[in-house]
């Protein structure tokens, strides 16, 4: 397309004169740019590149932003050891997690109000999980695969008090009326049973069917004027819901026999404990000195 250079009027093809200004003109031809392909190529190739870059970042940093499956940071989520100092995947928590809970206060869901009664999600269990007031933490040992719990509400002289909590239900199963003087809680392997050791002047076990909610109460530990002191940490054998530990053979201090003599040194013995009925089998092993007792 040509314009005249004195008026800028549009001239026809091959014109000589302006039909409007009459001038003489040579005419000008503007030459109409097309756009250069390859930038809009080199825009879609910076796009493509930071989206797939920012996709890149949002995947590796995604595993150490994902929280525990127990909660906020603050709230006794287990973190990695070494440098990495991350919090853990939800698959690397293990399926048992221990934690206490002070009076007053939350931790992992549950909390110990300062009236003394247990909650989770700021919901009550069915009944209530209360002590009887001078209770000043409660100790949680927390089943992931099954959502339940074994709570002890923990008393500075010792009477403690223990449940089987549901926190799919809310409802809650105490092992007693009273006080149990309850120390630790395990899970058998086969997650059918909750035990409870127990030691308050004389030592025993709690089982309680977690399926059933049965409560059944062990003997104390002993035979005939003797009693059992447990001298080590009891464990599972193997897969079996049967659990062994090491005990010392000594008079019971409580007991009212005036024939009763310890011997001389230490007489230890293994004893098995069946969680679902909680029968005793015991076999002496042979008796150890003191010295050789201490590097057990």
């Amino acid at each position: 397309m040509a314009f005249c250079m004195h008026c800028g009027a549009t001239l026809r093809e091959g014109a000589r004169f302006c039909g409007i200004c009459g001038q003489r003109v040579a005419a000008v031809k503007l030459i109409e740019r097309q756009p250069r392909q390859w930038i809009w190529g080199l825009l879609i190739l910076i796009v493509t590149l930071s989206l797939g870059l920012g996709g890149l970042y949002w995947w590796k940093t995604r595993e150490a932003a994902l929280p525990g499956a127990l909660g906020a940071k603050d709230k006794g989520v287990q973190r990695a050891q070494g440098d990495e100092a991350r919090l853990l995947a939800p698959e690397a928590v293990p399926e048992i997690v221990e934690f206490e809970v002070p009076r007053g206060r939350t931790v992992n869901g549950f909390t110990f109000t300062r009236e003394g009664i247990l909650t989770y999600s700021g919901r009550r269990f069915s009944p209530n999980v209360a002590g009887f007031g001078g209770e000043e933490r409660v100790a949680i040992s927390f089943l992931r695969s099954r959502g339940l719990a074994g709570a002890i509400l923990m008393d500075p002289d010792g009477q403690n008090r223990s449940f089987l909590l549901d926190v799919n239900t809310m409802s809650s199963t105490p092992s007693s009326d009273g006080w149990d003087a309850a120390q630790k809680i395990f899970w058998s392997p086969s997650r059918r049973y909750m035990v409870v050791f127990c030691s308050y002047e004389g030592e025993r076990f709690i089982r309680v069917d977690l399926n059933t909610k049965q409560v059944l109460w062990g003997d104390f530990l002993g035979s005939g004027d003797k009693t059992w002191e447990i001298r080590n940490n009891p464990r599972w054998l193997g897969d079996s819901d049967v659990l062994v530990f090491n005990v010392e053979e000594y008079c019971d201090p409580y007991g009212f026999s005036d024939t009763c003599v310890d011997e001389p040194t230490p007489v230890i013995y293994e004893v098995h404990l069946d969680a679902a009925t909680l029968k005793l089998s015991a076999r002496r092993i042979r008796s150890r000195s003191e010295k050789e007792w201490k590097r057990l």
